[in-house]
């Protein structure tokens, strides 16, 4: 039995829809309407349009949220009051209106589209970190040019010698 548990587990689960060809359950008798019924309960129908229209990436709303949160948050301060629709279209805003369509409960692409975000947020990040590591090297500068214009200056034995040696050669060539 836990073989057969962990078998089902470590695989990817897909839906078998079965369709009744008529009420009486009998052989060679096909009911059209009956089926077609059927195929828009299940939702295959309305499946098979979206996918006719071209939009065969489909994702939950907080899977499009977490691809573009970066670029949002940054124009829109308030996006964690917004539903998880409201969210997902704010990230997808930024894509063309023709590559996404939004569901009641999911977010429709187009492909390439999941791409175009994947790359987005990578640019995204990369600008981050780099206003990151600027604003770090600009306090390290800040705090060296501090401490050097508190330090005193010091006019030690070696500084001395060696201005003596080049007055020295200077006042040879005169």
């Amino acid at each position: 039995a836990n073989a057969l548990l962990e078998t089902l587990q470590s695989g990817t689960p897909h839906f078998v829809r079965c369709l009744k060809p008529n009420s009486a359950q009998t052989g060679g008798d096909f009911d059209s309407a009956l089926v077609l019924a059927q195929l828009n309960s299940l939702g295959v129908l309305e499946t098979v349009r979206i996918r006719r229209e071209g939009f065969p990436v489909r994702t939950d709303f907080a899977e499009v949220w977490a691809l573009g949160w970066a670029a949002v948050v940054r124009v829109t301060p308030q996006a964690s009051r917004l539903s998880a629709k409201q969210r997902a279209e704010a990230v997808l805003q930024r894509l063309p209106r023709d590559m996404w369509k939004l569901g009641h409960t999911k977010a429709f692409l187009r492909d390439g589209a999941l791409g175009l975000l994947e790359a987005e947020l990578a640019a995204e990040k990369a600008g981050s970190a780099t206003a990151i590591q600027a604003l770090a090297r600009r306090r390290r500068a800040s705090s060296q040019a501090t401490l050097l214009a508190e330090a005193p200056i010091r006019e030690g034995p070696v500084w001395a010698a060696g201005r003596r040696a080049s007055l020295t050669a200077a006042e040879s060539w005169l």
